[in-house]
């Protein structure tokens, strides 16, 4: 009898109710993981790019940035807008508004990438991040402007900063 009175409470007052579960964020630093990655034919993972996402939940914001030998930043390409499914042009991309991509979320923590560009070239993606967040995982299937289809699998690996021994002597743990 106790348990069946819980539960009318919950159903008349909501106050037993589940908490909203909030999107999984893509924020971070990621660097490309060749090793675990099947590129599209002729492609590698470029040494010199990290790639730098922001994720609020509602909009993305991406950057591909990439590097010379001596750190000195050479290009950069930047994708800014909502998860909606909408396209927005890439920026950075020669000529300008050649490219664009759109992103839409699901339900499982996970986002649906499109790209396209006006030379032919297509491909949508489903990005995963991992249960631990230090890895995510873009699946898809691209085509080429021959019109060939190939599918392909990008692995990053999140990068974290690194700190000096001084910085992480003063740096306190948690208790417990």
């Amino acid at each position: 009898m106790r348990s069946l009175t819980i539960i009318s409470l919950c159903a008349v007052t909501g106050a037993c109710s589940v908490a909203p579960r909030q999107p999984i964020s893509f924020s971070g630093t990621w660097v490309g993981n060749e090793a675990e990655s099947v590129m599209l034919p002729g492609q590698h993972v470029p040494k010199n790019m990290v790639s730098v996402m922001k994720d609020d939940g509602l909009y993305l914001q991406t950057a591909q940035i990439f590097k010379d030998k001596e750190g000195k930043e050479v290009g950069r390409f930047t994708w800014n807008s909502r998860c909606d499914g909408i396209a927005s042009p890439i920026i950075g991309v020669d000529p300008p508004g050649v490219a664009s991509l759109s992103c839409e979320r699901i339900n499982a923590g996970a986002l649906i990438m499109t790209l396209q560009d006006k030379k032919g070239y297509s491909h949508v993606e489903t990005c995963r991040m991992s249960a631990d967040g230090r890895k995510h995982t873009c699946r898809g299937t691209a085509t080429l402007p021959d019109g060939s289809k190939h599918d392909f699998v990008y692995a990053f690996d999140k990068q974290y900063l690194r700190t000096s021994r001084s910085t992480r002597s003063r740096v306190k743990r948690a208790p417990g």
